[in-house]
Protein backbone atom coordinates (compact mmCIF):
# COMPACT_ATOMS: atom_id res chain seq x y z
CA UNK A 1 0.00 0.00 0.00
CA UNK A 2 1.34 3.45 -0.95
CA UNK A 3 -0.05 6.96 -0.60
CA UNK A 4 -0.17 9.28 -3.61
CA UNK A 5 0.10 12.99 -2.76
CA UNK A 6 -0.91 15.81 -5.09
CA UNK A 7 -0.43 19.48 -4.15
CA UNK A 8 -2.13 22.30 -6.02
CA UNK A 9 -3.27 25.91 -5.62
CA UNK A 10 -7.00 26.60 -5.57
CA UNK A 11 -7.84 29.04 -8.38
CA UNK A 12 -10.60 30.62 -6.28
CA UNK A 13 -9.23 31.14 -2.79
CA UNK A 14 -5.50 30.82 -3.55
CA UNK A 15 -4.89 28.28 -0.79
CA UNK A 16 -2.49 25.37 -1.26
CA UNK A 17 -4.32 22.05 -1.05
CA UNK A 18 -2.96 18.52 -0.69
CA UNK A 19 -4.99 15.66 -2.12
CA UNK A 20 -4.12 12.12 -1.09
CA UNK A 21 -5.21 8.78 -2.46
CA UNK A 22 -4.32 5.24 -1.42
CA UNK A 23 -2.85 3.07 -4.18
CA UNK A 24 -1.82 -0.57 -4.20
CA UNK A 25 1.93 0.08 -4.54
CA UNK A 26 4.62 2.75 -4.90
CA UNK A 27 4.64 2.66 -8.71
CA UNK A 28 0.88 3.17 -8.90
CA UNK A 29 1.10 6.03 -6.44
CA UNK A 30 3.79 7.81 -8.47
CA UNK A 31 1.87 7.15 -11.69
CA UNK A 32 -1.24 8.72 -10.19
CA UNK A 33 0.73 11.76 -9.04
CA UNK A 34 2.05 12.29 -12.59
CA UNK A 35 -1.43 11.88 -14.08
CA UNK A 36 -2.97 14.27 -11.52
CA UNK A 37 -0.59 17.16 -12.26
CA UNK A 38 -2.74 20.00 -13.59
CA UNK A 39 -5.97 18.02 -13.05
CA UNK A 40 -6.95 19.80 -9.84
CA UNK A 41 -7.42 23.54 -9.48
CA UNK A 42 -10.23 23.94 -6.96
CA UNK A 43 -10.31 23.08 -3.25
CA UNK A 44 -13.24 21.01 -1.91
CA UNK A 45 -14.77 23.95 -0.04
CA UNK A 46 -14.72 26.29 -3.03
CA UNK A 47 -16.08 23.54 -5.27
CA UNK A 48 -18.94 22.93 -2.83
CA UNK A 49 -19.82 26.64 -2.78
CA UNK A 50 -19.60 26.94 -6.57
CA UNK A 51 -21.87 23.94 -7.11
CA UNK A 52 -24.38 25.34 -4.60
CA UNK A 53 -24.46 28.63 -6.53
CA UNK A 54 -24.88 26.80 -9.84
CA UNK A 55 -27.73 24.68 -8.45
CA UNK A 56 -29.39 27.79 -7.04
CA UNK A 57 -29.17 29.50 -10.42
CA UNK A 58 -30.48 26.40 -12.19
CA UNK A 59 -33.42 26.22 -9.79
CA UNK A 60 -34.16 29.93 -10.26
CA UNK A 61 -34.23 29.58 -14.04
CA UNK A 62 -36.45 26.49 -13.79
CA UNK A 63 -38.92 28.35 -11.55
CA UNK A 64 -39.02 31.27 -14.00
CA UNK A 65 -39.54 28.90 -16.94
CA UNK A 66 -42.40 27.12 -15.13
CA UNK A 67 -44.08 30.45 -14.43
CA UNK A 68 -43.69 31.57 -18.05
CA UNK A 69 -45.22 28.30 -19.28
CA UNK A 70 -48.06 28.53 -16.73
CA UNK A 71 -47.19 25.13 -15.26
CA UNK A 72 -48.87 24.27 -11.94
CA UNK A 73 -47.13 25.41 -8.78
CA UNK A 74 -45.40 22.65 -6.85
CA UNK A 75 -46.01 21.99 -3.19
CA UNK A 76 -43.49 21.02 -0.53
CA UNK A 77 -40.66 22.59 1.40
CA UNK A 78 -38.72 25.45 -0.19
CA UNK A 79 -35.75 23.21 -0.95
CA UNK A 80 -37.95 20.41 -2.33
CA UNK A 81 -39.83 22.78 -4.64
CA UNK A 82 -36.62 24.37 -5.90
CA UNK A 83 -35.10 20.98 -6.72
CA UNK A 84 -38.32 19.57 -8.16
CA UNK A 85 -38.74 22.59 -10.46
CA UNK A 86 -35.36 21.82 -12.01
CA UNK A 87 -36.19 18.12 -12.37
CA UNK A 88 -39.55 18.89 -13.99
CA UNK A 89 -38.08 21.51 -16.31
CA UNK A 90 -35.35 19.13 -17.47
CA UNK A 91 -37.65 16.19 -18.20
CA UNK A 92 -40.70 17.94 -19.64
CA UNK A 93 -38.75 20.37 -21.79
CA UNK A 94 -36.84 17.42 -23.23
CA UNK A 95 -40.14 15.66 -24.02
CA UNK A 96 -41.42 18.76 -25.83
CA UNK A 97 -38.16 19.03 -27.75
CA UNK A 98 -38.08 15.36 -28.82
CA UNK A 99 -41.75 14.73 -29.66
CA UNK A 100 -44.29 15.88 -32.20
CA UNK A 101 -46.92 18.12 -30.62
CA UNK A 102 -49.91 15.82 -31.23
CA UNK A 103 -53.15 15.80 -29.22
CA UNK A 104 -52.08 12.53 -27.57
CA UNK A 105 -48.73 14.03 -26.61
CA UNK A 106 -50.27 17.22 -25.20
CA UNK A 107 -52.76 15.28 -23.08
CA UNK A 108 -50.05 12.95 -21.76
CA UNK A 109 -47.93 15.98 -20.79
CA UNK A 110 -50.99 17.44 -19.06
CA UNK A 111 -51.27 14.25 -16.99
CA UNK A 112 -47.61 14.43 -16.02
CA UNK A 113 -47.91 18.11 -15.06
CA UNK A 114 -50.87 17.28 -12.81
CA UNK A 115 -48.32 15.89 -10.36
CA UNK A 116 -47.85 18.99 -8.21
CA UNK A 117 -46.11 17.39 -5.24
CA UNK A 118 -42.41 18.28 -5.23
CA UNK A 119 -41.65 14.93 -3.61
CA UNK A 120 -43.26 13.14 -6.59
CA UNK A 121 -40.78 14.72 -8.99
CA UNK A 122 -37.89 14.02 -6.64
CA UNK A 123 -38.98 10.38 -6.32
CA UNK A 124 -39.05 10.10 -10.14
CA UNK A 125 -35.85 12.02 -10.83
CA UNK A 126 -34.03 9.10 -12.46
CA UNK A 127 -34.45 8.64 -16.23
CA UNK A 128 -35.71 5.09 -15.72
CA UNK A 129 -38.38 6.11 -13.23
CA UNK A 130 -39.57 9.07 -15.29
CA UNK A 131 -39.66 6.97 -18.47
CA UNK A 132 -41.95 4.54 -16.66
CA UNK A 133 -44.46 7.19 -15.53
CA UNK A 134 -44.33 8.85 -18.96
CA UNK A 135 -45.21 5.51 -20.55
CA UNK A 136 -48.12 5.17 -18.12
CA UNK A 137 -49.39 8.64 -19.05
CA UNK A 138 -49.34 7.66 -22.71
CA UNK A 139 -51.24 4.46 -21.86
CA UNK A 140 -53.95 6.48 -20.11
CA UNK A 141 -54.44 8.64 -23.21
CA UNK A 142 -54.34 5.79 -25.71
CA UNK A 143 -56.65 3.36 -23.93
CA UNK A 144 -60.32 3.66 -24.93
CA UNK A 145 -62.65 4.75 -22.12
CA UNK A 146 -65.99 3.11 -21.40
CA UNK A 147 -68.07 6.28 -21.20
CA UNK A 148 -71.06 4.46 -19.76
CA UNK A 149 -68.91 2.99 -16.97
CA UNK A 150 -67.55 6.47 -16.24
CA UNK A 151 -71.08 7.91 -16.09
CA UNK A 152 -72.29 5.19 -13.71
CA UNK A 153 -69.22 5.44 -11.46
CA UNK A 154 -69.49 9.24 -11.34
CA UNK A 155 -73.18 9.07 -10.44
CA UNK A 156 -72.51 6.44 -7.75
CA UNK A 157 -69.73 8.55 -6.21
CA UNK A 158 -72.00 11.59 -6.14
CA UNK A 159 -74.83 9.61 -4.52
CA UNK A 160 -72.47 8.24 -1.83
CA UNK A 161 -71.01 11.67 -1.14
CA UNK A 162 -67.48 10.62 -2.04
CA UNK A 163 -64.92 13.41 -2.52
CA UNK A 164 -64.45 14.82 -6.00
CA UNK A 165 -61.25 13.67 -7.69
CA UNK A 166 -58.72 16.13 -9.06
CA UNK A 167 -56.46 15.96 -12.09
CA UNK A 168 -56.51 15.69 -15.85
CA UNK A 169 -60.05 15.05 -17.15
CA UNK A 170 -59.18 11.68 -18.66
CA UNK A 171 -57.22 10.61 -15.59
CA UNK A 172 -60.18 11.54 -13.37
CA UNK A 173 -62.46 9.41 -15.55
CA UNK A 174 -60.17 6.38 -15.16
CA UNK A 175 -59.73 6.98 -11.43
CA UNK A 176 -63.48 7.28 -10.88
CA UNK A 177 -64.01 3.79 -12.31
CA UNK A 178 -61.06 2.32 -10.38
CA UNK A 179 -62.23 3.84 -7.09
CA UNK A 180 -65.83 2.71 -7.61
CA UNK A 181 -64.79 -0.87 -8.37
CA UNK A 182 -62.47 -1.25 -5.39
CA UNK A 183 -64.19 0.76 -2.68
CA UNK A 184 -67.76 -0.33 -3.40
CA UNK A 185 -66.63 -3.94 -3.09
CA UNK A 186 -64.92 -3.13 0.20
CA UNK A 187 -68.07 -1.47 1.56
CA UNK A 188 -70.22 -4.45 0.52
CA UNK A 189 -67.78 -6.95 2.06
CA UNK A 190 -67.68 -4.97 5.30
CA UNK A 191 -71.47 -4.87 5.58
CA UNK A 192 -71.78 -8.60 4.84
CA UNK A 193 -69.09 -9.40 7.42
CA UNK A 194 -70.92 -7.40 10.07
CA UNK A 195 -74.20 -9.19 9.35
CA UNK A 196 -72.57 -12.62 9.40
CA UNK A 197 -70.26 -12.18 12.40
CA UNK A 198 -71.60 -9.19 14.28
CA UNK A 199 -68.03 -7.94 14.81
CA UNK A 200 -68.53 -4.23 15.54
CA UNK A 201 -64.84 -3.53 16.19
CA UNK A 202 -63.67 -4.89 12.82
CA UNK A 203 -66.57 -3.14 11.14
CA UNK A 204 -65.55 0.25 12.58
CA UNK A 205 -61.88 -0.27 11.72
CA UNK A 206 -62.81 -1.13 8.12
CA UNK A 207 -65.02 1.97 7.92
CA UNK A 208 -62.08 4.11 9.05
CA UNK A 209 -59.87 2.34 6.49
CA UNK A 210 -62.36 3.19 3.73
CA UNK A 211 -62.47 6.82 4.90
CA UNK A 212 -58.68 7.00 4.70
CA UNK A 213 -58.65 5.55 1.20
CA UNK A 214 -61.36 7.97 0.06
CA UNK A 215 -59.32 10.88 1.39
CA UNK A 216 -56.97 10.31 -1.57
CA UNK A 217 -58.56 12.75 -4.01
CA UNK A 218 -55.75 12.75 -6.56
CA UNK A 219 -56.81 10.83 -9.66
CA UNK A 220 -53.16 9.94 -10.14
CA UNK A 221 -53.10 8.12 -6.78
CA UNK A 222 -55.96 5.82 -7.81
CA UNK A 223 -54.40 5.18 -11.20
CA UNK A 224 -51.02 4.40 -9.62
CA UNK A 225 -52.75 1.85 -7.36
CA UNK A 226 -55.03 0.38 -10.02
CA UNK A 227 -53.51 -3.10 -10.00
CA UNK A 228 -54.61 -5.53 -7.23
CA UNK A 229 -51.09 -6.00 -5.82
CA UNK A 230 -50.55 -2.23 -5.55
CA UNK A 231 -54.00 -1.59 -4.12
CA UNK A 232 -53.41 -4.32 -1.56
CA UNK A 233 -50.31 -2.46 -0.34
CA UNK A 234 -52.34 0.76 -0.15
CA UNK A 235 -54.98 -1.05 1.93
CA UNK A 236 -52.35 -2.45 4.31
CA UNK A 237 -50.93 1.03 4.85
CA UNK A 238 -54.40 2.51 5.38
CA UNK A 239 -55.35 -0.35 7.72
CA UNK A 240 -52.43 0.42 10.02
CA UNK A 241 -53.48 4.07 10.07
CA UNK A 242 -57.10 3.09 10.76
CA UNK A 243 -56.08 1.02 13.77
CA UNK A 244 -53.97 3.87 15.14
CA UNK A 245 -56.87 6.28 14.65
CA UNK A 246 -59.20 3.92 16.50
CA UNK A 247 -56.80 3.68 19.42
CA UNK A 248 -56.78 7.47 19.95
Amino acid sequence: MALARVKYICKTCGEEVEFTKKKSNYADARSFEEWAKGMFDECPECKKKRMAREHEEENRKAAEAAKAKAWPKLTGSEKQVAWANSIREGFVSKLVEDNENTDIFKEAVSIILDNTSASWWIDHRSKESFSYVWGEALDVVRQPLDEEAVRKASKAAQTKGWPELTGNKRMVAWATIIRENYVSQMVENNENRKKALGDEHTYEVCNRLIEILLSNTSAGWWFDNRFPSEFKEAIESAYAAAQEKGAE
